[in-house]
């Protein structure tokens, strides 16, 4: 379904989505694929990702104000 998404939002002149995605953390496996498989595909789909822990948020020191 993700392949149609961002032709539908084009077609149907709809603002950009946003999704913000939370997991557990624990299973490297699991891991992976939020980052490689989900969070990637969302965005080629054009959706706009927030994955704070692994994109957002990475370097050392970094803030979290964006959830204040």
């Amino acid at each position: 379904m993700l392949f149609r998404l961002k032709t539908y939002v084009t077609e149907q002149k709809i603002v950009q989505p946003n999704c913000f995605i939370s997991y557990a953390w624990g299973n490297p496996e699991h891991e992976r694929w939020v980052e490689k498989l989900l969070a990637t595909d969302l965005q080629k789909a054009g959706v706009n990702v927030l994955l704070w822990d692994k994109w957002a948020n990475r370097r050392i020191g970094s803030s979290n104000r964006a959830f204040c």
